[in-house]
């Protein structure tokens, strides 16, 4: 027995009715499944966003350390100097004034 062509053209059309359903439905699927892994993304980002800001203001407080310390050293340097420099003039007045020079 044959099948008509009616019957044959209604098993085709409820195939590809299946298959259409089949294939919104795995669409759906993929389309939640990006909505899930694009919110976990957007959710990674925010986190390293918030990171990579407390990364920045731990730079700049290290940064200001660094220039203050150099800063300090500088000064530290300078003043020693200056102390050397009065220590060495004060014993070539003291050198000139016993040796009876001054």
């Amino acid at each position: 027995m044959s099948k008509s062509p009616q019957c044959r053209h209604a098993a085709a059309d409820e195939d590809e009715e299946e298959t259409s359903k089949a294939a919104m439905q795995a669409v759906r699927e993929d389309q939640e499944e990006i909505t899930e892994v694009s919110s976990v993304l957007a959710r990674l980002q925010e986190e390293v966003e918030a990171e990579r800001s407390l990364w920045n203001q731990e730079k700049l407080k290290l940064q200001e350390s660094l220039r203050a310390a150099t800063q300090a050293a500088g000064e530290e340097k300078e003043a020693g100097k200056k102390t050397k420099e009065k220590s060495v003039f004060k014993r070539f007045r003291k050198f000139l004034c016993c040796s009876g020079t001054i």
